[in-house]
């Protein structure tokens, strides 16, 4: 039997992350910005290391903002992470 691979963009929409300017990151604000060190053994997790943005008036922020049951993949990394976003999860928007 011969097994059909399909590509994630063959099948949903993939958009990028937001990268926030320097002088945007915060230690607190209205937004976590979602990385993969804050994806843990299936888990959204908060880290000392996090960095916040609030109101960005840009398409690449807006399209960002994960919203119930979006799949979040970090790449950044040899070990790759997923993640699907919940109602529960602090509001945030994907790095």
């Amino acid at each position: 039997m011969k097994t059909e691979i399909k590509k994630i963009a063959d099948l949903s929409s993939v958009l990028p992350g937001f990268s926030p300017k320097p002088n945007e990151r915060k230690k607190s604000g209205k937004y976590l910005l979602i990385g993969g060190r804050n994806i843990k053994e299936g888990s959204l997790v908060r880290t000392d290391k996090d960095s916040y943005v609030d109101e960005v008036p840009r398409s690449s922020f807006e399209r960002a903002i994960p919203r119930n049951g979006d799949i979040i993949v970090s790449t950044l990394f040899n070990k790759r992470k997923l993640y699907i976003y919940k109602e529960s999860d602090p509001l945030g928007v994907v790095n």
